[in-house]
């Protein structure tokens, strides 16, 4: 017969009346295996001990208790925004405050404060005092135009004085008016950064960057027909000490479609353009009708505006519109029927961009693959070979003469054009990752350096006619293979030279080549070089098409 070990459960153990509930009342003994229990003694060890967890022990925090929904949005006067930050105010703005009444019984606005309002500033809404329903929001348009003070540093004060709340409004910004001129080609724009450069005796240097932003300038001429020529003189009485907003004519572009009144959204080619979120832009089919909105988003394709246009344009031009001082007195040449506007600019809310990188590197420089203007018919590009020399002369003796450098350093300067928008854009962005004089590229000499003698492919040696460089020219060490199918460069470094028997001579790079012999277009040197100046300038010709001038310093071979 099968044993089975365990208990039987109190409900069929005899003796317990089959009526009551077993955990009623007492429940007799059971029996386990042959021993006799009582529920509340151990047979072998006496009563039972109550081991049942006793009373939690109390524990104190600290901290804050983080307020629910109805201590955020309940029993509180809640206005929004309690900062208004206009901007730069070329047209007519407006913005909306809402005030909600947070409290389940009714409230009263006893009054409103418009502290440093001008003629120019005006706030609808509710007049006061006025009853606010438990739980209703009141919305107010304040709106300001550009006739009014300069500067605005103003506030609206909602005084709920029932319950001792005044809450108070910040508004700030500035009126500027529109230069509503057109810019002649020629316009120059200056880049100007600023670099300490501290030389080195044996001629390193150490670069530092005093402005983290570049100032960007512009010298225009605008032409101006008889109705302009009296606008633009009243301006220049009315204006001239203060700060401009000015149409960049040199980012222009047309819309590609046309704008209609209420219109948020303008479709229009935003690449290589400096339009910019909350800044200012400008609808422009004339000198008389135009439209200076701020920006609220961007696209490739699209700018948003923050209000709706304000009139139809059939044919617009938008073009990013910059805040700016005149630095030095305009001129208008009048001739009696016409006139012509002279001005010099300083923008005032220029940034800096990022360093970026160009799509060329080595040793963890940018490379840059640009050619050169030769001058048709001129004396080509002017290389100045610049050594430090100390001469030491008494007038009545020997005249000693030391070069303290370890090399010499080559200054070249260069003209570039640049056509079309992408590649003053990119050229611009190249000037901005230099910053000036602070940040060093490798450039090639542009000229073929050595004639290939050896046939075939190249390996990690060939042949070049002797041109004294393994006598003079060696610390030159870094050259450039220029690929006739796509241009394309190839960088090696020369470890050893060899004389050979023919006359010629032999360089050895650091790893082969494989190329065919016939595939090389040039052969040249590049080293490190900077920019000669902080300040770059680009003069801008029709047909989005600009010239400039580069002078750059070799100060590593």
């Amino acid at each position: 017969m099968t044993a089975f070990s365990g208990q039987l459960g109190p409900a069929v153990v005899a003796g317990a009346s089959p009526t009551r509930p077993s955990w009623l009342s007492t429940i007799g003994t059971w029996t386990t295996g042959n021993v006799a229990h009582n529920p509340g003694v151990n047979a072998a060890n006496g009563p039972l001990t109550n081991n049942q967890p006793g009373a939690l022990r109390g524990f104190t925090f600290s901290g804050a208790v983080v307020p629910g929904a109805n201590a955020v949005f309940y029993n509180r006067i809640l206005v929004e925004p309690v900062y208004i930050d206009l901007g730069s105010i070329v047209s007519e703005q407006s913005r909306t405050i809402t005030v909600f009444n947070g409290y389940l019984t009714g409230q009263v606005l006893s009054s409103i404060d418009e502290n440093g309002f001008d003629s120019g500033m005006t706030l609808a809404g509710a007049a006061t005092p006025t009853v606010y329903l438990p739980l209703q929001e009141e919305t107010y348009t304040l709106t300001v135009t550009v006739a009014g003070s300069p500067q605005i540093d103003a506030s609206a004060v909602y005084n709920f004085t029932a319950l001792g709340v005044a809450v108070s409004v910040a508004i700030v910004g500035s009126r500027i008016v529109l230069l509503p001129v057109t810019f002649r080609s020629r316009v120059v724009e200056t880049l100007v950064w600023k670099t300490d450069v501290i030389p080195a005796y044996d001629g390193g240097e150490q670069r530092i960057r005093l402005r983290r932003s570049p100032r960007q300038q512009l010298r225009v001429q605008a032409y101006l027909d008889r109705t302009e020529r009296n606008h633009v003189e009243n301006l220049l009485i009315g204006w001239r000490r203060r700060i401009w907003a000015i149409p960049m004519w040199i980012e222009a572009r047309p819309s590609s479609a046309p704008v209609t009144a209420g219109d948020t959204i303008i479709n229009v080619d935003t690449q290589y353009g400096d339009f910019r979120v909350d800044s200012l832009a400008v609808i422009w089919e004339g000198p008389t009708k135009f439209d200076v909105f701020q920006v609220g988003a961007l696209t490739v394709s699209t700018i948003t505006l923050l209000r709706g246009a304000n009139d139809d344009y059939a044919s617009p031009i938008i073009m990013p519109v910059r805040s700016a001082r005149m630095t030095r007195h305009p001129v208008r040449v009048a001739s009696g029927y016409d006139a012509v506007l002279k001005a010099d600019l300083e923008v005032t809310d220029n940034i800096g961009f990022g360093p970026g990188a160009s799509a060329i590197q080595f040793d963890g420089e940018d490379f840059y693959d640009v050619t050169p203007l030769y001058e048709e018919g001129g004396d080509g590009l002017d290389d100045e070979y610049e050594h430090r020399i100390e001469t030491l002369d008494f007038g009545n003796g020997v005249v000693r003469q030391y070069a303290p450098w370890d090399q010499i350093k080559i200054n070249r300067a260069f003209d570039l054009i640049l056509e079309g928008l992408q590649e003053v854009w990119e050229h611009r962005m190249w000037l901005h990752r230099r910053a000036g004089r602070l940040r060093p590229f490798y450039m090639t000499t542009y000229e073929n350096n050595f004639f290939l003698l050896t046939e075939g492919n190249i390996g990690d040696t060939f042949e070049v006619s002797q041109n004294s460089y393994a006598a003079q020219g060696f610390e030159r060490n870094h050259i450039a293979f220029r690929l006739k199918a796509d241009g394309s460069y190839i960088f090696k470094t020369v470890l050893d030279t060899e004389d050979l028997p023919s006359g010629n001579i032999s360089i050895q790079i650091d790893s082969a080549l494989n190329h065919d012999s016939a595939e090389i277009d040039e052969i040249s040197f590049f080293g490190l070089k900077r920019l000669e100046s902080d300040r770059q300038s680009l003069t801008w010709m029709p047909n989005n098409v600009a010239m400039t001038t580069l002078t750059t310093k070799e100060i590593e071979h």
